[in-house]
């Protein structure tokens, strides 16, 4: 017995369709037996592509907890429960819980509306079996069933074609190219990569013209989309940027907190402190150096950025996404139905005689004649007002200049009535038909440019200079179609012979409006954009030349089969690919490769695409981005972001919002570990110098609260973008942190710290002075946001002095440390509010590390990097 996934194709499509038919144990003229049929259906299962395997709840809720962050809040909250600080405690669960909670629905509600891969081209078929017709489910079809398809149904299994009549098939949705095949049931000896045979249509490709008897080769996961759906499910990308540098300061932060609770546990009992308070305060200082507000920001700030980019029409599956596309180096997109139209439209008409002329109503007589053959040799119908275009997408083009240009073709074939049809054949690759005009017959011709001249009665000089334009059409990009006529004395006569030509009608699927500034945008950006496309290489080429994605110094395009095997290349062969521009004739294994050669060189890889074919590139992606209308549901499945509106523009958006949103995640950070530092820096100075405490542990977690989470919540949601466009991408290997921002932070901590202990020993180190040196550290970690502007940046007009939520959480800040001071939660927090001087010199002290820290950034911090 035949089997699907062995060598399938090789077997099938190399032979004629009797010895197909043989193999496949399957009997052209009168189907399979019910009882066969059924027999195969137990034997090769249902006609299904097994669904991508989706997260259930208690995944994605197991993955709001399992980081270092969490699991150290959840230690610190059972650990003050235990020491009976239930305040602190509850505080810290709350933090934890927001987190967990906002995580959770955020990414439930984006993993429910995704469908699933399974239901990509589901629907009842047309079948032989037992000698009559009948309607099956397409899950229901099986190896050796006879499948009857016409134009507009959608092909529910990989088939070999065995009769055929004017068969044109749209594989863009797999293959990538933007213009109908026709197809045919004649061996096929070999075919290029990238190439799919003539003879072969595969499940989730469109019948664009024509009728097919086929019989049905491979059902499910044997099919092309099925052995593409298996590439999808084992590509991963490792987690996103931002999900890594998380983690990476998650670690960090758990040996500088153990530090932390050791050094000032060592302090404390080298100077004779009470080991109860040692422990408490050692704990307490332990949870300050992990700022409790950092994942509650963090995921609100994803969140929020999330919901902003919806409205814009790009809806991210999981958080990270939203800030993965801002640390992208390298844009790989599909052409077709990405950064073209996907829609086949007349450029214009060459005559005979090299004139050009575009379908904008004013054609002279010859491009008059040249388009009545367009349209009366058409097999397509636009329609009216009520009705939905039918037929192949080049055919409509046609239809649709010629309309322009006052050719209507119901109106003509008034005039002109039909009385004989050729349709398309892959044999002749051309179709004809034969109308009455006058008393008279004539035939009018369109098809493959080769074969018209072929066909014509031309001087060999004509010949020669229209086939040199020919090809140099053909280098621009541009889909040709040969157009002729021929007077008819016996209207059944031979038609392909001794024919007169009318021109070439020259055809292209049109770049989108907008692309090319956002190409432009997405290079001063520092981005490289890479094309990679199933197209034919002088096609992708002149699209490229056209969106400026090819650019001077540039390496030429490379085709698919020519990254056969990237393990053997050289190190300067892997660079020149890594600098490759436009990669023609790939298929869904050649893009794989081509995104893990990208990720080897060290770059965040962006992938684009609405094809099924572009599914398991998506997911090996940094991030994958599919286009919503035009896209594939295998395509959207894969991706981390979807285009509602199939907008590239959206792109260039989402990526200059991805910046700006991890500039806004690396001042909170450095917002919140810097103050956090400052109160640990000033408890354990004090402790050294054998001071009483100046800060106790309960108004450490209440300082936090107030001081923490508003302002950095502020900055997390900031929306001015400043300069982030006009600036190089990030180094992929980069920390959340790099040094210079350790360096800085400690520089921040110090000053505050200093001011906190200036204060303690202006108060003569009491309890009073303990409550003035709170004070002094709560108001200058409270005007500690606005030292977070870039040093680029006017001290005065920035993106922080611009941020409404700024001002605000300053203002919340101060109103809550009021609260503590002149309420009844002042003798919970053991407060007293100033008096005598402390009421001038706890606002002054505090203003000194910002007055500090603006001359810094004004005079010596013109660093563009922060």
């Amino acid at each position: 017995m035949y089997s699907p996934g062995m060598n399938r194709e090789k077997e099938i499509w190399r032979q004629g369709p009797d010895e197909a038919a043989r193999k496949l144990e399957a009997h052209p003229e009168s189907g399979l037996t019910g009882a066969e049929a059924r027999r195969r259906l137990a034997e090769y299962g249902p006609n299904l592509v097994e669904e991508a395997e989706s997260r259930p709840w208690w995944r994605i809720l197991l993955a709001q907890v399992a980081n270092f962050i969490a699991g150290l809040l959840a230690a610190a909250s059972v650990v003050s429960l235990l020491l009976g600080q239930e305040v602190e405690a509850v505080a810290i669960a709350i933090a934890l819980l927001l987190n967990v909670a906002i995580g959770f629905f955020t990414e439930w509600r984006a993993e429910r509306s995704l469908e699933a891969l399974r239901h990509l081209g589901m629907a009842r078929s047309r079948v032989v079996r037992g000698g009559k017709e009948r309607q099956v489910e397409a899950s229901e079809l099986v190896p050796g069933d006879v499948l009857l398809l016409s134009a507009g149904d959608l092909v529910p299994a990989d088939a070999r074609v065995v009769r055929a009549e004017g068969l044109t098939v749209d594989e863009s949705a797999l293959t990538g190219e933007s213009i109908s095949l026709a197809k045919g049931p004649d061996a096929v000896e070999a075919i290029a990569e990238g190439e799919t045979p003539e003879n072969m249509l595969y499940r989730g490709t469109v019948v664009a013209g024509g009728g097919a008897r086929c019989l049905v080769a491979a059902t499910g996961m044997d099919t092309r989309l099925g052995e593409i759906a298996k590439l999808a499910g084992e590509a991963s990308g490792g987690g996103t940027p931002l999900a890594r540098r998380l983690e990476r300061l998650g670690r960090r932060l758990v040996f500088l907190t153990l530090a932390v609770a050791a050094a000032v546990a060592a302090l404390g009992f080298a100077t004779g402190k009470p080991p109860f308070l040692i422990f408490e305060t050692a704990v307490a200082l332990a949870v300050a150096a992990i700022p409790e507000g950092l994942p509650v920001v963090a995921t609100i700030a994803l969140a929020q950025g999330m919901w902003r980019m919806a409205s814009r029409g790009a809806v991210m599956t999981h958080l990270e996404a939203v800030e993965t596309l801002g640390s992208t180096t390298v844009i790989c997109t599909d052409k077709t139905g990405t950064l073209t139209e996907n829609r086949m439209t007349v450029r214009f008409l060459s005559l005979p005689d090299g004139g050009e002329e575009e379908p904008d109503g004013k054609f002279s007589d010859p491009a008059v004649r040249a388009l009545r053959a367009a349209v009366l040799a058409n097999a397509a119908e636009l329609g009216g007002a009520d009705e939905q275009p039918r037929g192949d997408p080049m055919e409509l083009a046609l239809l649709r200049a010629g309309r322009e240009a006052g050719l209507d073709r119901p109106e003509l074939l008034r005039s002109h009535p039909e009385k004989r049809r050729e349709p398309f054949s892959a044999d002749t690759k051309m179709m004809a038909t034969v109308h009455r005009v006058d008393g008279d017959h004539r035939a009018w011709v369109k098809g493959a440019p080769e074969a018209v001249l072929a066909a014509c009665d031309l001087e060999d000089p004509v010949r020669a200079e229209l086939e040199k334009r020919q090809d140099e059409l053909a280098r621009r990009g541009l889909r040709l179609l040969g157009l002729a006529t021929k007077a008819m004395e016996d209207p059944g006569g031979d038609i392909y012979q001794n024919m007169e030509f009318l021109g070439f009608v020259c055809l292209e699927d049109p770049v989108r409006e907008g692309v090319v500034a956002d190409v432009d945008m997405l290079h001063d950006a520092g981005l490289r954009v890479v094309m990679v496309t199933g197209d034919h290489k002088a096609t992708a080429r002149a699209v490229a030349e056209k969106l400026d994605i090819i650019r001077s110094g540039d390496p030429d395009p490379h085709l698919g089969s020519e990254l056969a095997d990237l393990d053997s290349l050289t190190e300067e062969q892997a660079d020149e690919l890594r600098r490759t521009p436009v990669f023609a004739r790939i298929t869904p294994e050649r893009k794989l490769d081509i995104v893990d050669l990208l990720q080897r060189g060290g770059q965040v890889v962006a992938m684009t695409g609405d094809g099924v074919n572009d599914a398991p590139a998506l997911k090996k992606a940094d991030i994958g981005v599919a286009m919503g209308k035009r896209g594939s549901q295998a395509a959207k499945q894969a991706a981390d972001v979807v285009l509602t509106n199939d907008d590239f523009t959206a792109i260039a958006w989402a990526v200059e919002q991805g910046r700006v949103i991890f500039r806004n995640i690396r001042r909170f950070v450095v917002f919140l570990l810097s103050g956090n530092a400052a109160e640990v820096a000033a408890v354990a100075l004090a402790m050294a110098l054998g001071w009483p405490l100046p800060l106790l542990p309960l108004q450490i977690l209440y300082l936090n609260m107030i001081s923490d989470v508003f302002p950095a919540l502020a900055l997390g949601v900031g929306r001015e973008s400043g300069d982030v466009m006009n600036r190089p991408p990030r180094d992929p290997s980069e920390p959340l942190l790099a040094r210079r921002h350790w360096w800085e932070m400690a520089g921040y901590a110090v000053l505050i710290a200093a001011v906190c202990l200036v204060a303690f020993v202006l108060a003569g180190t009491t309890r009073q002075a303990a409550s003035e040196a709170f004070l002094t550290l709560a108001l200058a970690r409270t005007w500690h946001v606005f030292n977070m502007r870039g040093p680029e940046e006017h001290p005065l007009r920035n993106s922080v002095t611009k941020n409404p939520l700024a001002w605000g959480a300053v203002a919340l800040s101060l109103a809550l440390l009021a609260a503590a001071t002149y309420t009844p939660l002042a003798a919970i927090l053991d407060l007293r509010p100033p008096t005598g001087p402390a009421t001038l010199y706890v606002p002054l002290l505090s203003l000194v590390p910002l007055a500090v820290v603006q001359l810094v950034k004004s005079f010596w911090g013109k660093e563009r990097n922060e």
